[in-house]
């Protein structure tokens, strides 16, 4: 299990416990994903971070941008435990730290309006949002 070739995703690490990330879930027998208002403080949750990570496969991250649900988006302490947990250096996978100096942390729903902007090519600069 390393790398890329782990079901198409990525075998990463979670303080020191070995986790497959980015996985699709139906590849994954009898998944169900958790739904709690502390699920962000999981490692279930960090190891996708960390295959996000890994898969840009840079030391250092300028932003990394993570969405929560809209039922604790406007907790500005949830907010801010996010952000917190997301910047800083990671310990993707041994040999490989990431270092992500800014997180911004954004509602669920700016995904769709993301994957829209993606698909068609349009870019935005920092000032329009």
């Amino acid at each position: 299990m390393c790398g890329h070739d782990f079901c198409d995703g990525y075998s990463v690490t979670v303080d020191g416990e070995g986790w497959a990330a980015g996985v699709e879930s139906h590849r994954l027998e009898g998944y169900t994903r958790e739904h709690s208002d502390v699920y962000t403080e999981s490692k279930e949750w960090m190891a996708p971070v960390h295959a996000s990570l890994a898969a840009i496969e840079k030391p250092c991250v300028d932003v990394r941008v993570a969405g929560l649900p809209v039922s604790v988006f406007f907790s500005a302490h949830m907010k801010a435990k996010v952000k917190a947990r997301l910047e800083g250096v990671h310990h993707v996978r041994p040999g490989m730290k990431v270092e992500v100096k800014r997180a911004v942390v954004v509602a669920h729903p700016i995904g769709t309006f993301t994957d829209y902007v993606r698909d068609r090519s349009f870019t935005m600069q920092a000032q329009d949002w």
